[in-house]
């Protein structure tokens, strides 16, 4: 959110002015890091986001090639993370509704990785195959004050390598389309201490 965020730092920046010895003198200074923030926040943003597509180095047209992908997301009622993970193994386009347009797109998007230097691994190292799930961490948080930690450790050893796909309990995870109405349920297998979207929706309304 690079547009709230430099509100609240210039609010934090008023209350702080009040304490230093030269509060006038302060205020470029201030001003400047506050002004800077956004265009600092976007060049970041597109590198973050770029490479979860497999691009090194972003040009600035890469952003619509990105905002259309998270389009899609947002329609589809896609996760997050699965879906920026499957971009890496072929299988995102089972997480969309419209695969027509997905299809317009990942031709777009192979047009813009052609003479990539690795962007598989640049994908794989960008896109976490596991992450800390409130329901679960809820779940750990309940078995350990019951006195049974074993699946804090369990979820310790999945995030200590949150790139890699491990574990050995499998459970079903609806995939996009098993929102109520759209006539579509897409279901797969992962592992349940791994990626599950069960209790998310699109993670790319608050993951920017």
């Amino acid at each position: 959110q690079p547009r709230i965020l430099p509100w609240n730092m210039a609010k934090l920046a008023s209350a702080l002015l009040p304490l230093l010895p030269d509060p006038e003198a302060a205020i470029p200074a201030f001003t400047k890091a506050v002004e800077d923030m956004v265009p600092r926040i976007e060049t970041l943003w597109l590198a973050r986001f770029a490479a979860k597509i497999g691009i090194e180095t972003p040009l600035e047209r890469d952003r619509d090639l990105i905002a259309d992908l998270l389009n899609m997301m947002q329609e589809a009622g896609a996760d997050f993370t699965n879906t920026f993970r499957a971009l890496g193994d072929g299988s995102a386009r089972e997480h969309m509704l419209d695969r027509d347009a997905f299809d317009l797109w990942s031709d777009r998007w192979k047009r813009r990785l052609d003479g990539a230097n690795a962007p598989e691994t640049l994908m794989a190292q960008s896109n976490p195959a596991v992450i800390p799930r409130n329901h679960r961490v809820e779940d750990m948080i309940t078995a350990a004050v019951a006195g049974d930690m074993a699946p804090f450790h369990r979820l310790a050893q999945a995030l200590a390598n949150p790139l890699c796909h491990a574990g050995r309990h499998r459970s079903d995870a609806p995939a996009a389309g098993s929102r109520k109405g759209t006539g579509h349920v897409l279901r797969h297998l992962v592992a349940v201490d791994q990626i599950d979207p069960r209790r998310h929706q699109n993670q790319g309304r608050q993951n920017a």
